[in-house]
C-alpha cells in the first residue's frame, strides 16, 4: 500500500526508502534513520546520509512505527512538527521534504493505553488513516492477486506454467488465509512449481491438505525433493533435457539431483 501511495504520487521519480523499526537495533536506529557526521560517535569514520535525507522529496516509509523506543517517539514528534532534522554530531538543520507513511500491525489505542506509544506522536501521524483489512475480509481480491502473482514468478523464473483454473481460485477464496497476501503468494509459487499440467485436486493436496510431518527438516525437504523429482522426470519419459527446461535449472544441476538421490532414469524411460 505504501508503494501504491509514492507511485500514485506526482513525486514518483523521487526516493522509495522503507524501513522496518522492528528490525533495527535501538542503539542504530537515530543513526539510520537522520544519519550521522564523522566522529560522531565511537566508530563513525565518515558521514554517513540517514533514511530522512535520502529519502529526498520521496516517501519514506515507517513500517513497525510500534517499535520505535519511547526516547526517538519525541525526537520523530519534533521532527514532524518542525519539518527539519540533525544528523547526528551536527547543528546545521536539514529540511525534511518527504512524505511520510507509517504502519502497525497492532492496536495503537491500546499501545497508547498501556504506555507504549505517546498519544500526540499518534495524533500527528494519524492526517490520512488507511485501514487495511485482512484478506479474508476482501477475497474478491484473491483473483487478481492470483493473477499478478503468477505473473511475477513466470515472468522471473521464464516459466510456462498454465495460469489457475476457475475452480482452484474458487476453492482458493474459499479460504481464510491466516497468514494473508504472503500465505497466498507463497501457494502461488508452489502451483507454478508442482502444477504444471497437475490436476487442481493433486495441486490442493500437495501444498493444502498435506499434514504437518513429524521429522527433521532436512530429511523432510530432501523427501519433497525428491518426489518433485521422480514427478518431472516421468512427465518426461526420462529424458533430462526436456526435464531440467521444465525445472528452469541448468542440466548439471538435474544431473547432481539424480545422482544425490540415486534415481534411476532407465525407470521412467519407455520399454521398446
Amino acid at each position: 500500500m505504501a508503494r501504491a501511495i509514492h507511485a500514485l504520487g506526482h513525486k514518483n521519480n523521487d526516493p522509495y526508502v522503507a524501513v522496518n523499526m522492528g528490525a533495527l537495533p535501538t542503539e542504530m536506529i537515530e543513526s539510520e534513520l537522520f544519519g550521522h557526521e564523522k566522529g560522531a560517535f565511537t566508530g563513525a569514520i565518515q558521514r554517513k546520509v540517514g533514511k530522512f535525507e535520502y529519502a529526498a522529496s520521496g516517501t519514506l516509509f515507517l513500517d513497525e512505527i510500534c517499535s520505535m523506543p519511547a526516547s526517538l517517539q519525541s525526537k520523530l514528534l519534533r521532527v514532524l512538527e518542525e519539518r527539519s532534522f540533525s544528523r547526528l554530531g551536527s547543528n546545521a538543520s536539514i529540511p525534511l521534504k518527504a512524505r511520510i507513511v507509517a504502519a502497525t500491525n497492532r492496536d495503537l489505542e491500546a499501545e497508547i493505553d498501556k504506555g507504549l506509544f505517546r498519544q500526540d506522536l499518534f495524533f500527528r501521524l494519524n492526517v490520512l488513516p488507511v485501514h487495511l483489512p485482512p484478506l479474508r475480509e476482501r477475497k474478491e481480491d484473491i483473483p487478481l492477486l492470483v493473477d499478478y502473482f503468477w505473473n511475477e514468478y513466470c515472468d522471473g523464473q521464464h516459466s510456462e506454467t498454465k495460469p489457475c483454473g476457475p475452480e482452484l481460485i474458487r476453492q482458493l477464496m474459499q479460504r481464510d488465509w491466516p497468514g494473508n497476501i504472503r500465505e497466498l503468494r507463497n501457494f502461488v509459487r508452489r502451483y507454478c512449481v508442482l502444477g504444471r499440467g497437475e490436476p487442481m485436486a493433486e495441486i490442493q493436496a500437495a501444498t493444502m491438505a498435506a499434514p504437518i510431518p513429524d521429522q527433521p527438516w532436512k530429511e523432510y525437504m530432501e523427501q519433497q525433493e525428491r518426489r518433485y523429482l521422480e514427478q518431472i522426470l516421468q512427465k518426461a519419459g526420462g529424458q533430462v533435457g526436456l526435464a531440467h527446461k521444465r525445472m528452469g535449472i541448468s542440466r548439471k544441476s538435474l544431473y547432481d539431483k539424480i545422482n544425490k538421490h540415486q534415481i534411476a532414469l532407465d525407470q521412467f524411460r519407455e520399454k521398446k
